[in-house]
């Protein structure tokens, strides 16, 4: 199940890559699953249900790509003409 997940958005933001301008939903969309990915496992790991070492890079990761979306995302792009 997580593996289509994983292909299902991996190929929109591969298609976004291309236009994100007119893409942008798709964007915003990884945006809010990177934070609530985050969010949970930052919530996990308060609880001590996991631990450090379990989560890995899922403590780390969302982080840097919420950054790197909102870094080249579309509104911060030059405007075309």
């Amino acid at each position: 199940m997580m593996a289509a997940r994983f292909l299902g958005y991996a190929y929109g933001m591969f298609h976004a890559a291309r236009a994100p301008r007119e893409r942008v939903g798709w964007i915003n969309t990884m945006i809010v699953i990177q934070a609530i990915d985050w969010i949970a496992t930052l919530g996990y790991l308060a609880a001590g249900s996991l631990t450090l070492s379990q989560v890995t890079t899922a403590a780390f990761a969302p982080v840097l790509f919420i950054g790197a979306l909102l870094w080249f995302h579309p509104r911060r792009l030059p405007a075309e003409h």
